[in-house]
């Protein structure tokens, strides 16, 4: 396993993530089978903002299984630490350092 150090979480993370989190705290207290989706910053979904630094923070490897992605497959996708679907860490959701990247 390759030693990651996390970045600073982006700007508009640190402006955002606890409006995020508490957003989607509310929805599954409404809704728990609430489909999980990412929030938007203008045009742009905040898991295309989190991906690209997620993914130098991992030297371009899987964050869970090392692997090096290979080349053409565009299942670059962010997974959370904590399962964001389970009600002991909901308030995980958006919290930058639950969050890696799965290649």
């Amino acid at each position: 396993m390759r030693k990651q150090k996390r970045p600073d979480a982006p700007k508009v993370w640190i402006d955002n993530q606890e409006k995020w989190n508490q957003k989607w705290l509310a929805l599954r207290s409404i809704n728990p089978s609430a489909k999980f989706q990412w929030y938007t910053v203008g045009k742009l979904s905040a898991d295309k903002i989190a991906l690209p630094i997620l993914m130098s923070m991992t030297q371009y490897h899987c964050a869970f299984c090392d692997a090096f992605p290979c080349e053409g497959v565009s299942n670059n996708t962010i997974e959370h630490f904590h399962p964001k679907g389970d009600e002991r860490f909901t308030s995980e959701a958006y919290t930058w350092e639950n969050l890696y990247v799965l290649l």
